[in-house]
């Protein structure tokens, strides 16, 4: 199976179900935007997440319009439509990790950055002679 790495918006709120062999999961679909300025469109995937990593979904409060990273394996799959006329193709994840999308990490990594150019010599080589 390819592995995948998604950032999207979760389209509607989530539901934890029980599979027939007693092991909770939840399935919802997840939309992302793909192409460039001019061939902008948005595409979506069904994301599966079983046992602790659902109810972990259902824990943490994610429902429709949440913007989170999705990493798992990818999978084309082959379905008929509900009115059953259709055969069609659909994108799967099988969950493996996730997370909120957010500037979050960004401003960590500036506040690290900033923080070690506080205590970091500064050294002007024209000026002072370099480190040996």
């Amino acid at each position: 199976m390819a592995q995948v790495y998604v950032v999207g918006r979760v389209v509607a709120d989530l539901e934890l179900k029980q599979s027939s062999r007693d092991e909770s999961y939840v399935c919802f679909d997840i939309a992302e935007n793909i192409g460039g300025r001019d061939s902008r469109r948005k595409q979506t995937l069904q994301i599966w997440a079983f046992g602790s990593d659902a109810k972990q979904l259902i824990c943490d409060g994610v429902q429709g319009s949440t913007s989170i990273w999705v990493k798992g394996y990818l999978e084309l799959e082959e379905f008929i439509t509900e009115s059953g006329r259709y055969r069609d193709k659909r994108l799967k994840v099988y969950l493996k990790s996730w997370g909120y999308a957010s500037d979050e990490p960004k401003q960590i990594f500036r506040e690290v950055i900033g923080k070690t150019e506080q205590y970091a010599p500064i050294i002007d080589g024209e000026r002072e002679p370099l480190p040996e």
